[in-house]
């Protein structure tokens, strides 16, 4: 570096690879650096940091999160997409501070925990773990069960639910499969990782087919298919008179200050569809890190933690370049952060980002708040129908926020919930859709050869023999209606007939001797309602 009046006055700038600037009335003139060895602005120190935090993530949860992201194949493309929705939520958490301008504010925040250049344990963090198109079991720390745990919210109507009950409580159909997530840490110490990860995978579908047997006998999954896996120990929980089923890893302790302490869970809807699994979007539940559950430590860190994330991925000879300081002038400068939706909801229920939230109504309020207002510029929330440059519907934003009274979007149509920047869509949040409710129709009886069959039952049929008479319930106008006899664990009609009137009529089944059958009712070509089964006997 070097001081003097150059040319005569004071330069600004850069000449090749000499920058040039003035400070306390000198003239300053500094070699660039085009090439660092190791760049260390904050900016690329946060990247190392998030992306660190991510990939380990991924690493100790890959058994499941391998698969989980419908329309990715297994492998890389997951966990690319892992990475990609997980580090965007890092960095959703950390634009205020970075806009802000101050370096100190960034490296003190608490929004979330980071992981160290060399850690060997994950960050307790909720983490997006699937994606897809199926809807979002709702999980919650059950904190006020008597051994604490994590439950499904939705009301299962028993006590002793059946799996009709099940499928009828959470609107899915026989053969779905639920897999339970948990994770474990070390409640002896304070640093909030997770040192443990299992998971069990249950298949809607008793080993018999009769989906009137208890769904949980002696706190496991009861007459269980033979490809389920896992040891979780699952119960029924009562609160106000409603029953919900709660969840844990067999091997995990609910003890206070245990050092496998359950400390994060999920679950994740799959389906086979054709040649399709589909997925549901799940992020991870942490545990309260508000109060102390039975004597468990609160989840958070004492210390300033991002900074200690980003100074262990510095090198030994160099300091932390603030924000935009590497390579450039050295004058430190505000970080430009594009606009951005940072927080939606729709009927007062928060959606998650990059998902597809299915509504049951049309008439609800969307509410939005953005981060990054340039100060200068008009923003605008709207929705917009996929494939359409138009908005269906509108609002401009008030300081940070924005709220489309009554949607009232079309059904059955997919719309993008967008932040627009002038004319220029910056944003573009999830996607929404209103649909009819699911699996309103059922079966509401049948008979095979003359003789009624009792819902959930298995009949025993002469191979060749007699009819299959069914009548249905709760149709919707402008539906197709199919009864369908599949074999049983296949997704493929063996014979089929369509509903006229609300009945409908197989003659001659010709199933096959040894063989059992479900009898199913399909709407538009889905499976939605699974009768009863029948076993196919020789005429010998």
């Amino acid at each position: 570096m070097s001081k003097g009046n150059l040319f005569l006055g004071f330069g600004r700038g850069s000449v090749g690879d000499v920058v040039l600037y003035h400070k306390d009335g000198e003239q300053i003139a500094r070699a660039r650096n085009r090439k660092p060895a190791n760049p260390q602005t904050a900016l690329q120190l946060l990247q190392r940091v998030v992306l660190k935090t991510s990939s380990m993530a991924y690493a100790l949860m890959q058994d499941i999160c391998n698969h989980s992201f419908q329309g990715y194949a297994e492998g890389t493309e997951c966990q690319s997409r892992f990475n990609k929705l997980n580090i965007q939520r890092f960095r959703e958490q950390l634009y205020n501070e970075i806009n802000s301008g101050d370096a100190g504010d960034i490296l003190g925040s608490a929004e979330a925990n980071f992981s160290y250049n060399g850690a060997s344990l994950v960050e307790m963090n909720p983490y997006r773990i699937s994606d897809g198109s199926l809807k979002t079991i709702p999980v919650a720390w059950g904190a006020s069960i008597a051994n604490p745990c994590f439950v499904i919210q939705k009301d299962l109507g028993s006590a002793a639910p059946s799996y009709n009950d099940v499928l009828a409580a959470l609107s899915l159909v026989s053969g779905d499969q639920l897999t339970f997530i948990g994770l474990s840490c070390d409640d002896t110490d304070e640093s909030g990782q997770f040192n443990g990860f299992d998971y069990a995978r249950v298949i809607l579908q008793p080993a018999t087919g009769d989906l009137t047997v208890p769904f949980i006998v002696d706190g496991a999954i009861n007459d269980a298919n033979e490809k389920n896996r896992g040891d979780f120990t699952f119960g029924v929980a009562e609160s106000n008179g409603e029953y919900y089923l709660y969840f844990y890893p067999t091997s995990y302790s609910l003890a206070a200050g245990a050092n496998n302490s359950l400390a994060a869970g999920a679950v994740i809807l799959s389906r086979s569809n054709g040649s399709i699994w589909q997925r549901s979007p799940q992020q991870l539940v942490v545990r309260s890190s508000n109060v102390s559950v039975n004597g468990h430590l609160l989840n958070d860190h004492d210390v300033d933690y991002l900074g200690d994330a980003c100074q262990s991925f510095m090198s030994d000879t160099s300091s932390l370049l603030y924000l935009n300081q590497a390579g450039g002038s050295g004058e430190s400068g505000r970080v430009v952060v594009r606009p951005r939706l940072s927080g939606v909801s729709i009927g007062g229920t928060a959606i998650a980002r990059s998902g597809l939230v299915s509504l049951r109504a049309n008439t609800d309020d969307l509410t939005a708040i953005m981060s990054g207002d340039d100060g200068e510029s008009t923003f605008t929330l709207a929705l917009r129908a996929v494939g359409s440059s138009v908005n269906f519907k509108s609002q401009v934003f008030t300081s940070t926020s924005a709220t489309i009274s009554n949607i009232g979007i079309v059904k059955d149509t997919t719309y993008n919930i967008v932040l627009i920047q002038g004319n220029e869509v910056v944003d573009t949040f999830a996607q929404v859709i209103y649909e009819d409710e699911p699996e309103s129709a059922t079966i509401s009886s049948c008979t095979v050869g003359g003789a009624s069959v009792a819902r959930g039952s298995t009949t025993d049929v002469l191979e060749s023999y007699g009819n299959c008479t069914c009548t249905m319930a709760d149709g919707v106008s402008g539906k197709t209606y199919t009864l369908a006899i599949r074999l049983s664990g296949t997704t493929t009609d063996y014979v089929t007939a369509t509903f006229s009137d609300g009945t409908a009529n197989i003659s001659q089944m010709n199933l096959n001797a040894g063989n059992t059958y479900t009898i199913n009712l399909l709407e538009d070509g889905v499976l939605i309602d699974t009768f009863a089964s029948v076993h196919a006997t020789s005429f010998g």
